[in-house]
């Protein structure tokens, strides 16, 4: 948009020429107004790639995107485009009242199919419908409002925004995403319009200038979003302007069915400006419908006149912004609509370009109008501006619409002071894919550079709050513009610095996280330390759970975690699994003031115990009293046994076990299809460690000296109920899926009864993960000190086919090891469920333009078969050869005339112009050359039969055979079309 109101503040004229992308001005252009079947000009705005297009960002396959229309795929990024502009985000459009409304005429991409019927697939019907234009974008939001498309030739567009204005007024609707899109992809409407000679044989649109002789086509799209004003202010939404009033009528029966009525014309702007209560001396221009053409310009301008300038106490500018961009046709409405709107942002209306002389036939003094030829600030007055905008189909339908600019209150959600928030303002940036991404990185890199703290707040409000999150997702825990500019060029560079996380949402967006509390074997000399002295929440949580377990009986927690001989006393229970528990606790809560919680937990083994304290079965003092007494009860049994890894699954290591004849072993863990654990006597481990290399099994020896899980644990049996007996748990807050159950199970049945088989009956985690994934967790985080369960969630749940991210939380080492703003940021990152407002800030009005989308385009065009024939007749490539009407085989035809080819005339014999003899060997060689490629030829036996003549306009087509057996080359000529 900036790019757009660049072009119209400076003045420039973006009209050029046709490519050869689209059709071959050599077959088709002809300045001869007369000719058949051709075009006196070329001239046209166009867009630079018209076939590129990001089918991954919108799920459509390259296949499909081939098959579709790109008036569709240029629509659907520039919708996106507004939507991202409007600080909307899917999840607003989504399955809400939002209407899609497009104009939209043309069909030249799948009308270039009758000549290559084969080249058809499935997706044709829908990629080349007009209504499909607008039913494929609500699609893809999921807005299930009315979803149309109009088609009234020039009006379409501001007939579109007219139909979802009355929507919103009527309450059927809250929201609209109204567009129109027009491309020149065949020479047809070119060859037609000039026919009807409506085309401007100079090559541009000279709105209301003496010396306008017609319209320059044009192609582009343009969107909008619309709502309810008080719905966009309840919601902080950016209001750039207001609708004042619209409406449409026909102009029945005129002069003609495309001559323009000009008493209909200013009955509708009569009508839309009485309704709406505005008088002439509010309006600050009207954007006219202005094509430049000899009829309609005068009557329009006296509609206009008429109607608003009459009534004024000084000259009503009027302008067009053809001028600029040519005549978009089904989108030149919403084109003069964006104009109009830009006009009163900045408050000047940019000149119309080509008036050298206004014209004559248009009474502008009478009519109280003048064109705006020199841009024109807007003279400053306390009530905002009106401005109009005409939108006129050539057969009758017309439009106007009437915006204003905002009032101070109406404005007020563009400004204020964004809400602070006590972990800064991380940034959260996502794309379809990697090479989006790291392109949209860059942006943010250009954007963020230089910005002061205030600015680099309000886009990071931007992003976490108004910008859809899709797959491929980079978080930067920073808050300073500086540490963020730092950290995305960081990432950009592949360095291992820096405080980002980048994370594929594998799981989708919002997806519900699981926490997966790790047990015996994660702790290790040095956790949390860096957590405890840097993270106040993290550490207010250790000190609380460190006093309980204290009372209780249990060693200093805080003492225990700076003890410089912690790795020897980690193999005490007594240390180490309140230690654990109270470290994963401290992890819930510094994760729960950022705004991550789960929606359910599991615990592996003594995980359970804080993962139940999670869930809101226990209290803390309840926790740190089952974790005191279950680990005393355990100390007796140190050095009793031991435990060992077995890479199978537990039905296989229970297998092995029997096969082995040994005894006193128990399976302890069933982990994943992949892993289980074995529990016994330490002889008895050792036999089966040998047994295992026997057999080429992996088993290796755990450094764990306790028999967890196993048969020794019947010696404290009675002990530890009779400890637990008085636990009194309640109804969970948080789904818990016990390990020791292998199921979901309430809050209420965790007593003490449960506490012993936890201790005693094997570790059912595997069937927990799939629970896990049953209840619908897509992200399942590790609460912990270092990762132990991720391989286990993975092996558990990819054979399923289920998406999912398994995420660490606290790691031994790495950047951010124990960051709980860097593990937030990768729940983020993964596509985790968390409250955005307390990791991102609270949302705030929408307050900053943020960098746009980096679209990968390709291009993607019907892939052409052999039965194509070449009816846009893409020339050879050299000289006078001409065209093949099948492409690939047959003749070559060209046509030729004086028009066309001027320089024929200075060959003549008698006085009358000839094909010279040099012209009839070019096409020889060029023929020669087309069907046998480069290299050296020769032209031997040549023979002119008879000379080709042209008299006056006459037209002749040539006909060039090649065989390529023989090596001849036959060339024919007669009149085009039998013209003589």
């Amino acid at each position: 948009m900036a790019a757009f109101w660049s072009l119209l503040s400076e003045g420039r004229c973006a009209v050029s020429q046709i490519g050869p992308d689209r059709w071959s001005q050599a077959a088709f252009l002809n300045p001869n107004r007369a000719a058949p079947g051709a075009t006196y000009t070329a001239a046209a705005g166009v867009l630079d790639d018209i076939f590129g297009f990001d089918p991954a960002f919108f799920g459509i396959s390259p296949r499909e995107a081939a098959q579709i229309d790109p008036q569709q795929r240029l629509l659907m990024m520039v919708a996106w485009e507004a939507i991202e502009r409007a600080g909307l985000t899917p999840a607003r459009l989504a399955g809400a009242r939002t209407g899609v409304y497009v104009g939209c005429s043309g069909l030249d991409y799948g009308n270039a199919l009758h000549s290559d019927p084969a080249a058809g697939d499935a997706q044709f019907m829908t990629g080349n419908t007009l209504s499909i234009v607008s039913n494929r974008l609500a699609y893809f939001l999921d807005a299930q409002g009315p979803s149309y498309t109009i088609d009234t030739a020039c009006s379409s567009s501001l007939f579109a925004f007219h139909a979802a204005c009355e929507a919103i007024r009527n309450g059927e609707i809250d929201l609209a995403v109204v567009g129109g899109v027009n491309l020149l992809l065949s020479p047809m409407p070119f060859i037609g319009f000039s026919r009807a000679g409506m085309l401007s044989p100079q090559g541009l649109c000279r709105a209301f200038d003496a010396a306008a002789d017609g319209y320059v086509r044009a192609e582009g799209a343009v969107a909008f979003v619309i709502g309810a004003l008080d719905i966009a202010q309840a919601q902080g939404d950016c209001v750039r302007g207001v609708v004042v009033g619209s409406a449409v009528n026909s102009d029945g029966r005129a002069g003609g069915l495309s001559v323009p009525n000009g008493a209909r014309q200013a009955a509708l702007m009569r009508r839309v400006y009485g309704a709406a209560g505005v008088g002439p001396d509010d309006l600050a221009f009207i954007e006219a419908h202005g094509t430049g053409t000899a009829v309609g310009d005068p009557i329009e301008a006296r509609a206009i006149g008429e109607a608003l300038g009459a009534g004024r106490a000084t000259p009503l500018p009027i302008g067009s912004v053809k001028s600029n961009l040519g005549h978009m046709e089904p989108a030149s409405g919403l084109a003069g609509l964006l104009k109009a709107q830009l006009a009163l942002e900045h408050g000047v209306l940019p000149a119309t370009l080509h008036v050298d002389a206004p014209n004559p036939a248009i009474p502008f003094t009478t009519l109280n109008l003048h064109v705006a030829r020199e841009a024109e600030p807007l003279p400053r007055r306390a009530a905002p501006w009106v401005a109009g905008v005409n939108s006129f189909g050539f057969g009758g339908a017309n439009a106007h619409v009437a915006i204003r600019q905002p009032t101070k209150a109406e404005r007020a959600a563009r400004g204020g002071a964004r809400a602070a928030t006590p972990h800064g303002a991380p940034l959260i940036l996502s794309a379809a894919s990697e090479e989006a991404l790291r392109a949209l990185a860059a942006r943010w890199r250009k954007r963020l550079d230089g910005a002061d703290a205030a600015a680099a707040a309000r886009l990071a409000a931007t992003a976490a709050h108004r910008r859809a999150r899709l797959p491929r997702r980079l978080v930067i825990a920073d808050a300073t513009p500086a540490a963020q500019v730092a950290a995305l060029d960081a990432w950009l560079d592949g360095r291992d610095e820096g405080r980002w996380v980048a994370e594929r949402a594998a799981a989708g967006d919002a997806a519900p996280v699981a926490f997966v509390f790790s047990g015996n074997g994660s702790q290790w000399a040095g956790m949390g330390l860096t957590a405890y002295r840097a993270d106040a929440a993290f550490r207010d949580s250790f000190d609380a759970t460190a006093a309980l377990v204290a009372a209780e009986g249990g060693a200093s927690l805080e003492a225990e975690l700076r003890a410089p001989d912690l790795a020897e006393r980690l193999s005490r229970a007594m240390v180490a699994q309140p230690l654990l528990m109270a470290l994963q606790m401290a992890s819930v809560d510094a994760l729960a003031a950022r705004g991550v919680r789960p929606v359910a937990v599991a615990g592996h083994s003594v995980g359970e115990v804080a993962a139940a304290w999670a869930s809101g079965a226990l209290t803390r003092a309840q926790a740190a009293r089952l974790a005191v007494r279950r680990a005393r009860r355990q100390t007796p049994l140190y050095g009793a046994g031991g435990m060992a890894a077995v890479l199978t699954s537990a039905d296989d290591a229970r297998a092995l076990i029997a096969a082995s004849g040994i005894d006193g072993l128990d399976i302890a863990a069933d982990n994943s299809p992949r892993g289980a654990t074995v529990s016994g006597e330490p002889a008895a481990i050792d036999a089966l460690l040998s047994y295992g290399r026997e057999q080429r099994v992996a088993l290796k020896r755990l450094r764990v000296d306790y028999p967890f899980h196993g048969p020794l644990m019947e010696r404290i049996r009675a002990a530890l109920t009779a400890d637990l007996a008085d636990m009194a748990p309640q109804q969970a807050t948080v789904a818990f899926v016990s390990t020791t159950e292998g199921a979901p199970t309430p809050g209420e049945a965790l007593d003490g009864g449960y506490w012993w088989r936890n201790a005693r009956q094997p570790v059912l985690f595997r069937q927990a993960v799939l629970a896990l994934a049953d209840l619908g967790c897509g992200v399942f985080l590790e609460i912990g000190p270092q990762p132990t369960l991720l391989n286990y969630v993975a092996d558990t749940l990819a054979p399923t086919g289920r998406p999912f991210v398994a995420l660490p939380g606290m790691r031994r080492q790495g950047r951010g090891a124990e960051d709980f703003d860097m593990i937030a940021a990768r729940v983020a990152a993964a596509g985790g469920a968390m409250d955005d407002a307390a990791f991102f800030g609270a949302r705030s009005p929408y307050l900053a333009e943020a960098p746009e989308y980096p679209w990968r385009l390709t291009p993607y065009r019907f892939a052409r078969t052999s039965d194509a024939l070449n009816v846009h007749r893409t020339p050879a490539s050299r000289g006078l050869l001409g065209w093949r009407p099948r492409a690939g085989e047959g003749p070559w035809i060209a046509t030729i005339d004086l028009g066309a080819q001027g320089w024929l005339a200075d060959h003549a014999v008698d006085g009358v112009a000839t094909l010279p003899a040099a012209a009839f060997a070019e096409i020889a060689l060029s023929a020669g050359a087309e069907a046998l490629g480069d290299g050296p030829l020769d032209l031997v036996d040549f023979e002119i039969m008879r000379p080709v003549t042209l008299e006056g306009a006459a037209r002749v087509d040539l006909r060039t055979a090649f065989d390529a057996a023989t090596g001849a080359v036959t060339i024919e000529s007669r009149a085009h079309l039998g013209e003589g």
